[in-house]
């Protein structure tokens, strides 16, 4: 469920409006989709439907689905791309700014989860950890 598109509110809308790659965009809904995963399975365990173990076993099955999701999603932004030049046509430039601008995101969600949900702060945390480590490994 869709329920809003506000963009990051701790932001300017000066500095929202900034003309910048279209790759801020997909990274934002790639953290859209991990939150999606991460809040179901903590809600879940909130409301007493799942036990500890059984959230170990969720939250391996979200995170895998997760994954995928991530996955097509880029798979298909890729395929429907028309108009050269707006992102990267080589792999490894492409995932490195998708990366960097994944990254940028998940610093702005930790700022902002500590601020508003110290609990969920772990989530933000665990996108950079994970980018930084893929980086590592090209």
């Amino acid at each position: 469920v869709f329920i809003d598109f506000e963009g990051e509110p701790a932001r300017p809308l000066s500095e929202r409006t900034i003309k910048r790659s279209p790759l801020v965009d997909v990274a934002g809904l790639m953290r859209s989709i991990d939150y999606a995963a991460r809040v179901a399975v903590h809600t879940e365990v909130e409301r007493g439907r799942l036990s500890p173990h059984d959230a170990e076993r969720a939250e391996a099955w979200a995170l895998s689905w997760r994954d995928e999701a991530q996955r097509r999603l880029v798979a298909s932004y890729r395929a429907g791309l028309t108009s050269p030049g707006l992102v990267p046509t080589d792999d490894d430039d492409f995932s490195l700014l998708l990366d960097a601008v994944t990254v940028e995101k998940a610093l702005y969600e930790i700022r902002y989860e500590l601020a508003n949900r110290p609990d969920w702060v772990g989530w933000p945390v665990a996108a950079v950890r994970e980018r930084v480590t893929r980086g590592e490994r090209r």
